[in-house]
C-alpha cells in the first residue's frame, strides 16, 4: 500500500506539473501574427555592413515584441555612434515567407493548452510548438544563405532571440548552418532560452572532457568560481544567470549547446524567477521572463557591437568610445531602484511634512529615470493611535504615493524618541522588494529613536540584519544637526548616509535622493552561494560601477556581522567558511566622489536553504523500467535518521518516501 500511495502521489504531482505549465505560460502574450506581405523582400534588400535578425517569443506579434523592439532601437543608436552611419538591415523573423518558410512563433498558455502540452511532452521538438520552431529555423537558414549569396564573403550577421525565438536561433546556429556560414555570424544573444544548458549548474556525477568523473552535490557554479578547477566543465556562454543552480531549460537542455569551435560567439541571459529558461523549477514562477528588455537586451546589443567593431572593414570609421557612452549603466541595479520614504508624523513634524509634500510634487522625473518604484510608510510611537502603517506599496506610478502623502497630518507623540526602528522593520518585512534593484529607505524625522524599540523590540542590530537579508536596503536618515550622531550608527551598519535637515526638508530630501541616484552600483554574479563546510566561496564584483566617478574602495564582511574582514581590498576576493550555517556576506564600496553603496548575498555553508545539514545522494541507484513505469531501488552507506528520501526526475522532485524505504515505483513516465 505504501508503494502504491507513493506512485499515486507522484502521478498527481506530475499531473499538477502539466497543468501548472499551462497556467504558468499563460503570462506570455497570446497575440497573432499580422500580414507582412507589403514589406519588401528581405533577402533581396540592399547589402549593408551588417544584417541583424531577431526572433521573437511565443505568441508575440510582429513589430510588437518589447524585447525585439528594444534590441532594434538600442542597436540603431549604438551602431550610429560606432560607425556614424545607419548602414545595417534589421529583420524580425517571421515578417515574410522566405523560400516557403515563415516563423509563426505560435502562442502558448492557458488559452492554448494543446500547444503548451505538445511543447512540454516533446521537449519542444515536435507537435505544433516544435513545428513552429522548425519553421523558424528553416526561415532563418534561408535568410542567412540568401544574404551571403547576395552580399558575398564579407557579409556580417548579428542574431538575437527571446524565449521560443532563442530556441530558434540556437538550433539554427547549432545544426542548420555550415561552418562557413557560422563564420559570418558575429554574435548571438539568447534571452530566456527554454533549451538552456549550463553544465556548471548541475549537481551529482559529472564527466570531464578528460574522461575523469567527479561527484559534487553542490553545483560547481554555486561556489562562485566560474573558472574553477574543473574549468573544462564550465560553459563559455554564461552571461547573467544569478541562480547558480540553473542548469537546463524548461524544455530540457540542448546537448551539446553549441557547435565545437563556436562556443565563444554566443551569450545567454536567464533572469531570476524564470521557469522558461530554468532558473526556477516551479511552473508558476515566470515573472523574470518578462524582464529582458529592461537591461539584458542592452547588454546583448553592447556586446554585439563590441564584437562587431573588430570585424568591420578597415575602411570603416569606428568610434568604440562613443558607442560605449550610449550604454552607460543605469544609475541603479539591473532592475532599477526601490525606495521607501518613512515619515515621522508626530506633532512637531508639521513643517517638515509640508516640505515633503512639495518635494513629492517634483521628484517623479528622477524616479522614472532610475526605473524606480516608491513606497510610503507613516510612523509615530508606542501609545499613539498607530505606530507604523503602510500607506503606499512600491509602485512605478507615484500618484498613489503623492495622494497618500498629501493626506498625512502631524499629531500625537509624547517623549522625544519615536518608533523609527519599528517603522523600518515594518517596511523591510511588508514591502515586495525586487531582485536586482538597488534599495534605499529615507527616514524623515526630527527626533531620535528607541533602541530597543518600545513597540516590537527592534534594535539597530536587528534592523541592520533585516536590511542585509533583503539585498540590502541602505538607510538615509534626514534629520536636524543635533540628531545626526544618533543616526550615524544605523546609517553605517546599513551602508547608508545621514543627511542634515537644516530647516528645509524639501532641500534635504532632494539631497538624499541625489545621493541615492549617484551612488555606486554593486553587482555580484549570483544571488546566493552554496558550499560545503571548509569550502571556499569566490566573490567577483568586477562588474560593479560608478556612473560619474570610479570605485576606489572595497570592504568585505564575509559573515554579515558588521565587522569587515577585508578593508580596502579588491573587486575579487575569496573566503573559506569553516563553520556550518547561513550567512549574509556584504560588500561595501566607496567611489572617488564619496558615494557609498553595498550589496549582500546569502552564503549557505553545509546547509541547503537554511536546513541544517545537506542532502546526501544514495550510494547506488538501480532503475528498471519500460519507458512508462519504473522501479527505483537504492542502497545507502549510512542510516537516514529523522529525514526522508527525495525522488527526482530530471532534477525535479516528484515525491518523497520515508527514511527506511529502499524502493519506490513511478508510473506514467511517458
Amino acid at each position: 500500500m505504501k508503494q502504491t500511495r507513493e506512485k499515486s502521489n507522484a502521478l498527481r504531482w506530475l499531473l499538477r506539473l502539466s497543468v501548472g505549465v499551462i497556467v504558468a505560460l499563460s503570462c506570455l502574450s497570446n497575440l497573432g501574427i499580422r500580414d507582412a506581405s507589403a514589406v519588401a523582400s528581405a533577402p533581396d534588400q540592399a547589402c549593408r555592413l551588417v544584417d541583424v535578425v531577431f526572433a521573437r517569443g511565443s505568441g508575440e506579434e510582429i513589430g510588437k515584441s518589447p524585447t525585439s523592439n528594444t534590441f532594434n532601437e538600442k542597436f540603431s543608436e549604438g551602431f550610429k555612434a560606432l560607425t556614424g552611419t545607419n548602414d545595417f538591415n534589421f529583420y524580425e523573423l517571421g515578417s515574410q515567407s522566405i523560400k516557403g518558410h515563415q516563423y509563426p512563433a505560435i502562442p502558448v498558455g492557458a488559452d492554448h493548452p494543446i500547444n503548451t502540452a505538445g511543447a512540454f511532452i516533446s521537449a519542444g521538438e515536435s507537435n505544433a510548438y516544435g513545428e513552429s520552431v522548425d519553421k523558424g529555423v528553416d526561415e532563418l537558414t534561408a535568410y542567412i544563405k540568401s544574404r551571403i549569396d547576395k552580399c558575398g564573403s564579407s557579409q556580417l550577421i548579428v542574431l538575437a532571440g527571446y524565449s521560443q525565438g532563442a530556441q530558434v536561433i540556437g538550433e539554427t546556429y547549432f545544426s542548420a548552418l555550415t561552418t562557413t556560414e557560422r563564420s559570418h555570424v558575429v554574435f548571438n544573444s539568447l534571452f530566456g532560452d527554454p533549451k538552456l544548458y549550463l553544465p556548471e549548474g548541475e549537481s551529482g556525477w559529472h564527466k570531464q572532457s578528460s574522461g575523469d568523473w567527479f561527484n559534487s552535490y553542490y553545483a560547481l557554479a554555486c561556489s562562485g568560481d566560474m573558472n574553477g578547477s574543473k574549468e573544462s566543465y564550465y560553459s563559455q556562454w554564461r552571461r547573467e544567470v544569478p541562480d547558480c543552480n540553473t542548469d537546463n531549460g524548461s524544455l530540457g537542455a540542448r546537448k551539446p549547446y553549441l557547435p565545437s569551435g563556436f562556443t565563444g560567439s554566443t551569450e545567454l541571459w536567464c533572469s531570476d524567477d524564470d521557469f522558461v529558461c530554468g532558473s526556477s523549477k516551479w511552473v508558476g514562477t515566470t515573472s523574470g521572463h518578462m524582464t529582458y528588455h529592461n537591461s539584458a537586451v542592452g547588454e546583448g546589443v553592447r556586446e554585439s557591437l563590441e564584437r562587431l567593431a573588430t570585424r568591420l572593414p578597415s575602411t570603416t570609421d569606428v568610434d568604440v568610445d562613443a558607442m560605449k557612452k550610449i550604454f552607460l549603466p543605469l544609475r541603479a541595479g539591473s532592475t532599477g531602484l526601490d525606495v521607501v520614504f518613512l515619515i515621522d508624523s508626530t506633532g512637531s513634524m508639521s513643517g517638515s511634512i509640508e516640505d515633503a509634500k512639495a518635494f513629492a510634487a517634483t521628484f517623479s522625473a528622477t524616479i522614472q529615470s532610475l526605473n524606480g518604484r516608491v513606497a510610503l510608510v507613516e510612523y509615530r510611537d508606542a501609545g499613539d493611535e498607530f505606530t507604523a502603517r503602510m500607506l503606499s506599496g512600491l509602485d512605478e506610478d507615484v500618484t498613489d504615493f503623492q495622494n497618500k502623502l498629501a493626506g498625512i497630518e502631524a499629531d500625537g507623540g509624547g517623549d522625544e524618541p519615536e518608533a523609527a526602528l519599528h517603522a523600518l522593520s515594518t517596511a523591510f518585512t511588508d514591502l515586495e522588494w525586487r531582485n536586482g534593484a538597488t534599495k534605499a529607505a529615507v527616514v524623515l524625522t526630527d527626533a531620535g529613536f528607541h533602541d530597543p524599540d518600545d513597540v516590537d523590540g527592534s534594535t539597530v542590530e536587528s534592523v541592520a540584519q533585516q536590511s542585509l537579508s533583503i539585498d540590502p536596503v541602505n538607510v538615509y536618515p534626514v534629520v536636524p544637526s543635533w540628531a545626526m550622531d544618533d543616526y550615524k550608527v544605523l546609517a553605517e551598519k546599513t551602508s547608508g548616509q545621514v543627511i542634515e535637515n537644516a530647516g528645509d526638508a524639501e532641500v534635504a530630501l532632494n539631497e538624499a535622493l541625489t545621493k541615492i541616484a549617484t551612488r555606486p552600483v554593486v553587482l555580484l554574479p549570483l544571488n546566493a552561494y552554496y558550499i560545503p563546510v571548509d569550502g571556499t566561496a569566490h566573490f567577483d564584483a568586477s562588474g560593479s560601477y560608478s556612473v560619474d566617478s570610479a570605485i576606489t574602495r572595497w570592504d568585505w564582511d564575509f559573515d554579515g556581522d558588521g565587522e569587515f574582514e577585508i578593508e580596502n581590498g579588491t573587486a575579487q576576493e575569496s573566503h573559506q567558511y569553516t563553520v556550518q550555517g547561513d550567512f549574509n556576506m556584504q560588500l561595501r564600496v566607496t567611489d572617488a566622489a564619496g558615494g557609498i553603496s553595498s550589496h549582500s548575498v546569502p552564503v549557505h555553508v553545509g546547509t541547503i536553504n537554511g536546513r541544517e545539514g545537506e542532502p546526501k545522494p544514495a550510494t547506488s541507484v538501480n532503475v528498471l523500467g519500460d519507458g512508462t513505469n519504473a522501479t527505483l531501488s537504492w542502497t545507502a552507506d549510512e542510516e537516514l535518521i529523522g529525514g526522508q528520501w527525495w525522488v527526482t526526475v530530471n532534477g525535479i522532485v516528484v515525491g518523497s518516501v520515508s527514511a527506511d524505504a529502499r524502493q519506490v515505483g513511478i508510473s506514467d513516465l511517458d
